[in-house]
């Protein structure tokens, strides 16, 4: 193992806690998401503002310490995103077989 170690640059030691420390995250990460998946059965369209601070109690009691963006790249990650509806409806459809002008540039 020192050996191994030695070839990428780190001790034996620094590797050791880098194991426990993503075996830590690994444990962090997977609580989070079953509590979010938890949450999201009663509030199906929650965002990440509200989520975060439903979350708060939860992550005080794991010690769990996360932002806003790393629980919104968590989500994505992991699939469970609300995807925002757009706000208008979009009218114009440019795939139709008039002609069309050019736009932009110079004639």
């Amino acid at each position: 193992m020192q050996t191994l170690c030695g070839l990428f640059g780190m001790s034996r030691q620094a590797w050791y806690d880098e194991q426990k420390r993503q075996d830590k995250d690994d444990l962090q990460t997977g609580l989070l998401l079953a509590e979010v998946r938890r949450l999201r059965i009663d509030l199906p369209s929650i965002g990440i503002d509200v989520l975060l601070y439903q979350l708060t109690d939860f992550r005080q009691q794991h010690g769990i310490k996360i932002g806003r963006d790393k629980l919104a790249n968590l989500l994505r990650d992991n699939g469970l995103l609300i995807v925002k509806r757009r706000r208008c409806v979009k009218t114009t459809w440019s795939h139709h077989r008039y002609f069309k002008y050019r736009t932009g540039g110079p004639a």
